[in-house]
């Protein structure tokens, strides 16, 4: 799964020493434990981004924006997913509740409270609708074949925080 190839629960129940349903039983759904393991890698790579991120203010958002979709485009295993399994892809990408999305929306909100004043930093609903916005314009044209546009959603980004900056 890490180098982009298909995890198969078979497989990994062989590996395991145990039966595909055993596996089912302790770990869930495929979706599910491809879920965990995307949520971890998301929330490294936040982190990363968060810590590599310059500016000042706002525009430091928009730096961890553009420094997170260029960490996640060198990941074989997001890039093998979206381009073998589009809906599994968008799926956990954009779920609201998907460990992706509250990795992101962590990371976004302790860099915002590093920048901001406590009375700036958006709610929590703000968070999540800047990053479903930027992730899905993210990944969306990389599922129709357009490649990374990281401009339009580090603009969405920016928007979403000039909106509330009193």
């Amino acid at each position: 799964m890490l180098l982009g190839e298909r995890l198969d629960l078979g497989e990994l129940a062989r590996e395991q020493g145990a039966s595909r349903a055993s596996i089912h039983r302790w770990f869930g759904t495929r979706e599910t434990i491809l879920d965990g393991i995307l949520g971890d890698i998301a929330a490294e790579i936040a982190a990363r981004a968060g810590s590599d991120a310059r500016g000042e203010g706002d525009e430091r958002a928009c730096d961890f924006t553009r420094r997170l979709i260029a960490l996640t485009y060198a990941l074989p295993a997001m890039t093998a997913l979206v381009e073998n399994e589009p809906e599994v892809a968008m799926r956990l990408a954009l779920r609201r509740t998907g460990a992706i999305h509250r990795s992101v929306s962590a990371a976004l909100t302790d860099l915002l409270r590093e920048v901001r004043p406590p009375s700036r930093v958006p709610a929590a609903e703000k968070i999540d609708l800047i990053v479903q916005a930027a992730t899905g314009l993210v990944w969306a044209s990389q599922m129709i074949g357009e490649g990374p546009r990281p401009e339009e959603a580090v603009a969405t980004v920016r928007a979403l925080l000039a909106d509330d900056a009193g």
